[in-house]
């Protein structure tokens, strides 16, 4: 789960419990298809075609107003299009993605040599995205990786206790003593 995408994905709209301040923030500052095709550089007959392939989950004919998540998937897959993704090679591109491909591109990248998205490491704020992952294993119930993550925290606690002693010059007489912990 080191480059676990789906933490790049925008929650779907159903999961999300929209107050009325949100859908009124959606309506002023929301996109139309339109516009948001222009702005990525997608041409709107691609934009018609990806929903008739069935990858772009919404028909952008009938949406006045994008919701987040459908203003995220038209932006990536519209990006990947406007690059010049021609459908077959977005077929391998999406596979392995969850539909609908409501995913934030500037987290993630693919990596050609495995055929996968990755996610992009923000080294700067690792504490506070692994506090966050791990609430996100306990609301997904999956204990065999927090089991993983105790024993292998657990191992790291203990080699840095192991260098730390062996760093500290009192540490080395005593155990050459033949004493400490």
């Amino acid at each position: 789960m080191k480059h676990d995408v789906r933490r790049a994905r925008i929650a779907p709209d159903g999961d999300v419990a929209h107050t009325q301040a949100a859908l009124a923030f959606e309506v002023m500052n929301g996109h139309n298809p339109q516009s948001l095709c222009q702005h990525v550089g997608l041409n709107w007959m691609t934009a018609l075609d990806l929903h008739r392939r069935a990858l772009l989950s919404f028909d952008p004919r009938n949406v006045t107003v994008l919701t987040r998540s459908q203003e995220a998937e038209l932006r990536f897959l519209g990006r990947l299009s406007a690059a010049g993704c021609c459908p077959s090679v977005l077929t391998t591109l999406l596979n392995g993605l969850e539909k609908p491909y409501a995913y934030n591109i500037e987290r993630m990248y693919f990596d050609w040599t495995s055929r996968q998205w990755r996610l992009i490491e923000d080294t700067d704020h690792i504490e506070e995205h692994l506090e966050e992952w791990l609430h996100e294993l306990i609301e997904w119930g999956d204990v065999s990786v927090l089991e993983r993550v105790r024993t292998l925290v657990n191992e790291a606690m203990m080699e840095s206790l192991v260098r730390q002693r062996a760093a500290d010059p009192r540490q080395r007489i005593i155990s050459a003593m033949g004493g400490g912990a």
